[in-house]
């Protein structure tokens, strides 16, 4: 019993059209991350 999952990564270019025009994923786990400077970060997401 259990989940089968696979993990995989790449470049954000790729991860865009997978994700936002070909929608080839069942599930997609997206963080939001500010880096070294919070106004980068944060100003943009919102």
């Amino acid at each position: 019993m259990g989940v089968a999952a696979d993990i995989g990564g790449s470049d954000f270019a790729s991860y865009i059209r997978r994700i936002y025009t070909e929608r080839v994923f069942d599930l997609d786990v997206q963080t939001l991350v500010n880096g070294v400077d919070p106004t980068d970060g944060v100003q943009r997401a919102y």
